[in-house]
């Protein structure tokens, strides 16, 4: 047992914790006056004007990333049109080269040493705004036959 004085000087033994006698709980009842609630609740002018600032701000930033994600989705197919556009436009400026349509023959076909031979004159075009420059070309065919398989 534990003697307790209070502040007006009463006495009072209690028992102490841990020896197996549980401790009775007393309620703890706090009265708030209406003064109390006031102070608490009692804002100025500048803190109610920060509160709806604060809001307002976040309504703001709302908006904001709602048009942010609407331009960005805009921007992407501008990005798409202009890609495209992109590809017209070289096409037209690339320049296009094509063997016109009567090809003819240069030379008769002659054969030499085992090798036939055999010209012709090819003539090549520009079809487009820039000029084809540093075209070669290079055309073969080549027959082979074996005399052994050639029946008579």
């Amino acid at each position: 047992m534990t003697d307790v004085s209070d502040a007006d000087g009463h006495n009072e033994e209690r028992e102490e914790p841990g020896n197996g006698n549980p401790q009775p709980v007393e309620p703890v009842i706090s009265v708030v006056s209406v003064s109390e609630l006031k102070t608490f609740f009692d804002f100025k002018f500048s803190t109610i004007a920060s509160i709806a600032l604060t809001v307002a701000l976040f309504f703001v930033a709302a908006s904001q990333l709602a048009v942010y994600k609407k331009q960005t989705k805009l921007m992407g197919r501008q990005t798409d049109i202009s890609r495209g556009q992109l590809a017209i436009s070289q096409s037209d400026h690339r320049p296009w080269a094509a063997i016109g349509a009567n090809p003819q023959a240069a030379s008769d076909l002659t054969y030499l040493n085992g090798t036939g031979s055999l010209s012709f004159l090819v003539e090549i075009r520009n079809f487009s705004k820039t000029p084809a420059t540093g075209i070669y070309t290079n055309a073969g065919a080549y027959v082979h036959f074996n005399a052994q398989n050639v029946e008579e």
